[in-house]
């Protein structure tokens, strides 16, 4: 079983990893212009994409496509940005129980001895 010091890296290394990870998507799918069917070919202003999936037909317009592009790129940015903000509340919780360890230990050894 990892130690809660070693999950807390875990933690922050890994959701800065999915950050790196979601924004690039997210601008991508915000910044593209070729709008594609499911079946790989770009679609046009007025085009209609029937896409088959487990033996269901799904009819899209261009304008469903592109609404679609626009929903993942804002998912993709805002997980992203989530994500980094997940690892800075982990690093700030790290270094408050650290701290919070640090000074519980100044404290127990600072108390006067009676004699």
């Amino acid at each position: 079983m990892a130690s809660p010091k070693n999950r807390t890296k875990q933690n922050i290394i890994g959701s800065i990893i999915i950050g790196i990870i979601l924004i690039p998507v997210g601008i991508f799918f915000l910044n593209t212009t070729d709008i594609q069917c499911g079946t790989g070919q770009t679609m046009h202003q007025g085009d209609i994409c029937e896409a088959t999936r487990k033996g269901v037909t799904t009819t899209y317009t261009y304008e469903e496509r592109k609404a679609y592009y626009a929903r993942m790129g804002l998912f993709g940015l805002a997980g992203g940005v989530a994500a980094f903000a997940a690892a800075g509340w982990f690093i700030v919780r790290s270094r408050r129980e650290t701290a919070a360890a640090g000074t519980d230990a100044t404290a127990s050894s600072a108390a006067p001895v009676e004699s």
